[in-house]
Protein backbone atom coordinates (compact mmCIF):
# COMPACT_ATOMS: atom_id res chain seq x y z
CA UNK A 1 0.00 0.00 0.00
CA UNK A 2 1.60 3.51 -1.33
CA UNK A 3 1.57 6.37 1.40
CA UNK A 4 -0.67 9.42 0.54
CA UNK A 5 1.43 12.54 1.36
CA UNK A 6 -1.96 14.86 0.59
CA UNK A 7 0.33 18.06 0.69
CA UNK A 8 3.93 19.00 -0.24
CA UNK A 9 6.17 21.94 -1.10
CA UNK A 10 9.00 19.51 -1.67
CA UNK A 11 8.23 16.12 -3.75
CA UNK A 12 11.01 13.60 -3.19
CA UNK A 13 9.22 11.14 -5.95
CA UNK A 14 9.34 8.55 -3.67
CA UNK A 15 8.14 5.01 -5.28
CA UNK A 16 6.07 3.97 -2.25
CA UNK A 17 4.55 7.67 -1.75
CA UNK A 18 1.01 9.20 -3.87
CA UNK A 19 2.42 12.90 -3.43
CA UNK A 20 0.23 15.79 -3.97
CA UNK A 21 2.10 18.59 -4.91
CA UNK A 22 1.84 22.22 -4.33
CA UNK A 23 2.50 24.33 -7.66
CA UNK A 24 5.27 26.84 -7.08
CA UNK A 25 4.62 29.98 -9.56
CA UNK A 26 7.99 31.36 -8.98
CA UNK A 27 10.10 27.94 -9.71
CA UNK A 28 10.67 27.54 -13.33
CA UNK A 29 11.52 24.15 -12.55
CA UNK A 30 8.11 22.89 -10.97
CA UNK A 31 7.92 19.63 -10.37
CA UNK A 32 5.94 17.55 -13.30
CA UNK A 33 3.10 15.75 -10.97
CA UNK A 34 0.25 14.41 -12.63
CA UNK A 35 -1.57 15.72 -8.93
CA UNK A 36 -0.28 19.49 -8.79
CA UNK A 37 -2.57 21.88 -6.84
CA UNK A 38 -2.64 25.64 -7.89
CA UNK A 39 -3.39 28.70 -6.13
CA UNK A 40 -2.55 31.68 -4.81
CA UNK A 41 -1.41 31.32 -0.43
CA UNK A 42 -2.13 34.48 1.39
CA UNK A 43 1.56 34.38 2.03
CA UNK A 44 2.38 35.52 -1.55
CA UNK A 45 -0.36 37.85 -2.53
CA UNK A 46 2.38 40.85 -2.43
CA UNK A 47 4.65 39.25 -4.91
CA UNK A 48 1.99 38.00 -7.52
CA UNK A 49 0.66 39.99 -10.34
CA UNK A 50 -2.82 38.59 -9.35
CA UNK A 51 -5.38 39.02 -12.39
CA UNK A 52 -2.36 37.11 -14.27
CA UNK A 53 -2.44 34.32 -11.79
CA UNK A 54 -5.78 34.41 -11.87
CA UNK A 55 -6.19 33.55 -15.62
CA UNK A 56 -3.41 30.92 -15.52
CA UNK A 57 -5.08 29.06 -12.25
CA UNK A 58 -8.42 29.25 -14.81
CA UNK A 59 -6.09 27.85 -17.36
CA UNK A 60 -5.70 24.94 -15.55
CA UNK A 61 -8.89 24.42 -14.38
CA UNK A 62 -10.47 24.67 -18.02
CA UNK A 63 -7.58 22.10 -19.28
CA UNK A 64 -8.82 20.10 -16.13
CA UNK A 65 -5.07 19.93 -15.77
CA UNK A 66 -5.31 20.15 -11.49
CA UNK A 67 -6.14 17.71 -8.89
CA UNK A 68 -7.36 21.09 -6.23
CA UNK A 69 -7.57 24.63 -5.53
CA UNK A 70 -5.26 25.54 -3.47
CA UNK A 71 -3.25 26.39 -1.75
CA UNK A 72 -5.92 29.53 -0.51
CA UNK A 73 -7.35 30.55 2.44
CA UNK A 74 -6.40 33.53 5.38
CA UNK A 75 -3.73 33.86 7.94
CA UNK A 76 -3.69 36.58 10.67
CA UNK A 77 -0.61 36.04 11.55
CA UNK A 78 1.14 38.08 8.27
CA UNK A 79 1.43 41.61 7.83
CA UNK A 80 -0.64 41.21 4.43
CA UNK A 81 -4.12 43.15 5.64
CA UNK A 82 -6.98 40.77 6.03
CA UNK A 83 -9.29 42.88 3.92
CA UNK A 84 -6.44 42.73 0.70
CA UNK A 85 -6.50 38.94 1.76
CA UNK A 86 -9.81 38.32 1.66
CA UNK A 87 -10.53 39.94 -1.84
CA UNK A 88 -7.67 37.38 -3.14
CA UNK A 89 -9.08 34.61 -1.36
CA UNK A 90 -12.75 35.32 -2.88
CA UNK A 91 -11.63 35.27 -6.29
CA UNK A 92 -10.73 32.15 -5.83
CA UNK A 93 -13.58 30.96 -4.49
CA UNK A 94 -15.56 32.10 -7.83
CA UNK A 95 -13.38 30.00 -9.77
CA UNK A 96 -14.78 27.30 -7.53
CA UNK A 97 -18.43 28.10 -8.11
CA UNK A 98 -17.95 29.30 -11.83
CA UNK A 99 -16.37 25.84 -12.39
CA UNK A 100 -17.83 23.70 -9.78
CA UNK A 101 -14.51 22.70 -8.56
CA UNK A 102 -14.31 19.33 -6.39
CA UNK A 103 -11.72 20.14 -4.63
CA UNK A 104 -10.03 22.77 -2.35
CA UNK A 105 -6.88 22.91 -0.14
CA UNK A 106 -7.20 25.61 2.52
CA UNK A 107 -4.54 27.82 4.44
CA UNK A 108 -5.97 28.94 7.77
CA UNK A 109 -4.24 30.47 10.83
CA UNK A 110 -6.26 32.07 13.08
CA UNK A 111 -8.94 32.86 10.59
CA UNK A 112 -11.38 30.14 10.64
CA UNK A 113 -14.39 32.34 11.74
CA UNK A 114 -13.37 34.65 9.03
CA UNK A 115 -13.23 31.57 6.06
CA UNK A 116 -17.29 29.98 7.13
CA UNK A 117 -19.07 33.04 6.58
CA UNK A 118 -17.00 33.68 3.27
CA UNK A 119 -17.22 30.28 1.69
CA UNK A 120 -20.97 30.21 2.36
CA UNK A 121 -21.32 32.80 0.55
CA UNK A 122 -20.75 31.00 -2.28
CA UNK A 123 -22.32 27.90 -4.21
CA UNK A 124 -19.44 25.52 -3.38
CA UNK A 125 -19.83 21.54 -3.85
CA UNK A 126 -15.94 21.12 -3.06
CA UNK A 127 -14.94 19.37 -0.78
CA UNK A 128 -12.44 20.88 1.67
CA UNK A 129 -9.07 20.13 3.21
CA UNK A 130 -7.73 21.58 6.17
CA UNK A 131 -3.57 21.24 5.09
CA UNK A 132 -1.95 21.74 8.54
CA UNK A 133 -5.08 21.65 10.59
CA UNK A 134 -3.60 22.95 14.29
CA UNK A 135 -6.74 23.52 16.03
CA UNK A 136 -9.37 21.45 18.47
CA UNK A 137 -12.79 19.44 17.37
CA UNK A 138 -15.27 22.39 17.72
CA UNK A 139 -13.50 23.83 15.14
CA UNK A 140 -13.37 21.52 12.74
CA UNK A 141 -17.16 20.56 13.20
CA UNK A 142 -17.04 24.19 12.35
CA UNK A 143 -16.82 23.66 9.08
CA UNK A 144 -17.67 19.90 8.44
CA UNK A 145 -21.34 20.85 9.68
CA UNK A 146 -21.29 23.17 6.17
CA UNK A 147 -18.63 21.20 3.83
CA UNK A 148 -17.48 17.83 3.28
CA UNK A 149 -14.23 18.74 5.20
CA UNK A 150 -11.31 16.48 5.50
CA UNK A 151 -8.21 18.04 7.81
CA UNK A 152 -3.98 17.25 7.85
CA UNK A 153 -1.38 17.11 9.68
CA UNK A 154 2.01 16.22 9.80
CA UNK A 155 5.33 18.01 11.72
CA UNK A 156 2.80 19.20 14.42
CA UNK A 157 2.55 16.05 15.59
CA UNK A 158 6.03 16.22 17.07
CA UNK A 159 5.90 18.90 18.99
CA UNK A 160 3.40 19.80 21.84
CA UNK A 161 0.32 21.26 19.69
CA UNK A 162 -3.40 21.07 19.74
CA UNK A 163 -3.55 18.95 16.98
CA UNK A 164 -1.36 16.52 18.63
CA UNK A 165 -3.75 16.28 21.84
CA UNK A 166 -7.04 16.42 19.92
CA UNK A 167 -6.33 14.18 16.85
CA UNK A 168 -7.85 11.30 19.03
CA UNK A 169 -11.31 13.24 19.13
CA UNK A 170 -11.52 14.19 15.34
CA UNK A 171 -13.22 11.24 12.71
CA UNK A 172 -10.49 9.02 11.26
CA UNK A 173 -12.32 8.86 7.96
CA UNK A 174 -11.48 12.64 7.78
CA UNK A 175 -7.52 12.39 8.34
CA UNK A 176 -4.55 12.95 6.03
CA UNK A 177 -1.06 12.86 6.64
CA UNK A 178 1.27 15.45 4.84
CA UNK A 179 5.09 16.89 5.01
CA UNK A 180 4.35 20.04 3.77
CA UNK A 181 7.30 22.30 3.67
CA UNK A 182 9.37 20.27 5.96
CA UNK A 183 13.04 18.87 4.70
CA UNK A 184 13.71 17.44 7.72
CA UNK A 185 10.12 15.58 8.40
CA UNK A 186 10.25 12.26 6.55
CA UNK A 187 6.65 11.09 5.78
CA UNK A 188 6.95 7.92 7.05
CA UNK A 189 8.07 8.90 10.74
CA UNK A 190 5.32 11.09 9.91
CA UNK A 191 3.07 8.26 9.81
CA UNK A 192 4.49 6.47 12.41
CA UNK A 193 4.17 8.95 14.81
CA UNK A 194 0.31 8.87 14.06
CA UNK A 195 -0.44 5.35 14.55
CA UNK A 196 1.41 5.67 17.99
CA UNK A 197 -0.93 8.79 19.20
CA UNK A 198 -3.97 6.76 17.92
CA UNK A 199 -2.96 3.12 19.25
CA UNK A 200 -2.98 1.20 16.40
CA UNK A 201 -1.05 -0.34 14.09
CA UNK A 202 0.63 1.46 11.22
CA UNK A 203 -0.63 -0.84 8.31
CA UNK A 204 -4.29 0.17 9.84
CA UNK A 205 -3.41 3.69 9.29
CA UNK A 206 -2.21 3.41 6.16
CA UNK A 207 -5.33 1.50 5.22
CA UNK A 208 -7.52 4.51 6.53
CA UNK A 209 -5.29 6.77 4.38
CA UNK A 210 -5.62 5.02 0.88
CA UNK A 211 -9.43 4.81 1.94
CA UNK A 212 -9.77 8.34 2.63
CA UNK A 213 -8.06 9.46 -0.44
CA UNK A 214 -10.63 7.09 -2.11
CA UNK A 215 -13.22 9.22 -0.98
CA UNK A 216 -11.79 12.39 -1.06
CA UNK A 217 -11.49 11.95 -4.85
CA UNK A 218 -14.35 10.56 -5.52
Amino acid sequence: MKLIDIHTHRPKGLKNVHEIYIHDFFNKNNHPLKDTCFGIHPWFINKYDINNTIRLIEDKIIENDYFALGEIGLDRSIETSLSQQIEVFEKQLQLAQDYQIDRIILHNVKASFDIIPILKNFKIKSKILLHDFNENQNVFDSFNKKFDTFFSTGHQLFRKTTIKNEIVKLPLNKLFLESDDQETCNLEYIYQQCSAILGFDYEHLKKIILDNFENFTS
